[in-house]
């Protein structure tokens, strides 16, 4: 490298010959190929370091997608948790999958879709709450203080 840096500050660009080679004051010669490509080169394979850098991330983020992680819309802190009697969330969220025949993704569509339903009419953020109905179950609503919305979500 040393050499290589001592000949390029040494090199009279105007000795080039008619096969592209380029000549120093001390009789070197180098093809102005090398010459050339070298930064290019580097530049090129900075490239695709970074480039398979972006791909292994976008391949965690896309694995990490697969797993439904929905925030509590009550306490809108802690994720939802899932097991085969109830979705729950830390803050007292209990909603029983075994009357409401509910998972995950299904919960998680029917707040979109609630979310969007109130969306198209006002532009202030709803809140949610959890409701006993009379067979001691919960329902869980969406509400607007500004506009009076009020549905149920579950």
């Amino acid at each position: 490298m040393c050499r290589v840096w001592t000949w390029m500050s040494c090199v009279n660009m105007d000795v080039v010959c008619e096969h592209g080679c380029v000549t120093c004051e001390h009789g070197c010669t180098v093809s102005s190929d090398v010459f050339l490509l070298s930064p290019e080169k580097s530049l090129v394979e900075e490239y695709e370091r970074n480039l398979q850098f972006e791909l292994q991330y976008i391949s965690s983020v896309v694995e990490g997608r697969e797993e439904v992680q929905i925030i509590c819309p009550v306490c809108g802190m802690n994720n939802l948790s899932s097991s085969s009697a109830c979705i729950s969330c830390q803050c007292g969220l209990y909603i029983s999958t075994q009357k409401h025949s509910i998972t995950l993704e299904g919960l998680q569509h029917l707040l979109e879709v609630r979310v969007s339903e109130h969306m198209e009419e006002c532009l202030y953020t709803p809140v949610f709450s959890v409701t006993a109905d009379s067979e001691a179950s919960s329902n869980l609503m969406i509400s607007c203080q500004v506009c009076d919305y009020l549905s149920v979500v579950l």
